[in-house]
């Protein structure tokens, strides 16, 4: 008999020091969820310092407020009922300064020895750092493809810029002629081209709404049903977009005042009558928006169009359905000359 208590004790010995140092959180519970047993590791995990096995003993583990904001109190009850699970990647928070953690939770039920559920064993498995590798694997790999994606970039751009630079310098010595100025609008168009394409990485579906929207101007936008005075505001804070599309106004016969920034543009509003505002949208002091704002207040009758050459928010799409139409930078000269025969189809283009 003293053989039989020595080895029972020595295998008790052995599960408690299997349970304790196991390298997870091991709970047991009985059928009522109450918690019967918790390993060492468990208390190192879950409870504050100093915790005790004893003052955990007891708990509603179904009631156990991390298990209940992980949804993993159904699953508990399931548990008892003899039904095993594994829930992966379960988010648990604590209550230590808003700390969450990741497991991999583990339920298998206990049965007596006549083969009746008698409670279950809980096994969460800390998969957070883990999960904090793989997210810095998939961000190495996002950061080689921008590398990548820079690369091939940089090498479309050059070419075009290189051609640009050529021509200017041959400017310089007043060696231009018809045919080098040809040559810079093609390359010109093929920087145009690149950018398009760019922009159309970053939003499909802003893409296709502009397209839309400049197709406007060619198709049912209508024009204003009165009069329009022949004269037009553009606000752009680039002043080489901002002087060209007024030069490009200038040439059809319209009386242009620019602006390079929103508060300007309003404040050119307030001081003189147009007949049409050429607006972009992204600006330091006051943005396109901001300005679209006050015109509809306090002009509501006033054609404005936007220009932009950002993919436009999803959430301000509704804004711009508002204003007459829209134009994607880099702006052409068939897309003013649409504009001005909308407004002014007595205007030869």
């Amino acid at each position: 008999r003293r053989e039989w208590e020595r080895k029972l004790k020595e295998s008790e010995e052995r599960y408690r020091n299997i349970f304790n140092t196991f390298p997870a959180s091991v709970i047991l519970i009985d059928l009522q969820g109450r918690v019967v047993d918790v390993n060492e590791w468990h208390l190192k995990q879950f409870e504050s310092p100093g915790a005790s096995r004893e003052s955990y003993l007891g708990k509603d583990f179904l009631r156990y407020p991390p298990n209940v904001k992980a949804a993993l109190n159904k699953r508990l009850s399931e548990l008892l009922k003899g039904k095993s699970f594994e829930a992966r990647n379960v988010t648990i928070p604590f209550a230590d300064a808003g700390d969450k953690r990741v497991f991999d939770v583990i339920g298998v039920p206990r049965f007596s020895l006549e083969g009746e559920v008698a409670g279950g064993l809980l096994v969460y498995l800390d998969v957070s750092q883990r999960r904090e590798l793989e997210r810095k694997s998939i961000e190495a790999k996002r950061l080689e493809a921008v590398r990548d994606l820079a690369g091939a970039i940089a090498h479309e751009f050059s070419q075009p810029i290189q051609g640009l630079l050529l021509l200017g310098e041959m400017s310089t010595l007043g060696e231009v002629n018809h045919k080098h100025w040809e040559q810079v609008v093609e390359l010109t168009e093929r920087l145009s081209d690149l950018v398009l394409r760019l922009k159309h990485i970053t939003s499909v579906k802003t893409k296709a709404y502009l397209r839309d929207r400049i197709l406007d101007f060619y198709g049912s936008l209508e024009g204003s049903k009165s009069e329009l005075p022949k004269r037009i505001l553009v606000i752009d804070d680039e002043v080489i977009i901002r002087e060209a599309l007024g030069e490009m106004l200038q040439k059809l016969g319209f009386e242009v005042a620019t602006a390079a920034g929103g508060r300007e543009g309003v404040s050119w509003l307030e001081r003189g009558e147009f007949g049409l505002v050429i607006c972009d949208i992204y600006m330091p002091d006051l943005d396109g928006f901001g300005v679209f704002e006050v015109a509809q207040r306090k002009w509501p009758e006033l054609p404005f169009v936007f220009v932009t050459g950002y993919a436009v928010p999803i959430e301000r799409e509704k804004v711009i359905s508002k204003a007459a139409g829209i134009l994607e930078k880099p702006v052409k000269m068939e897309h003013i000359s649409a504009i001005v025969e909308r407004f002014w189809p007595k205007v030869r283009t």
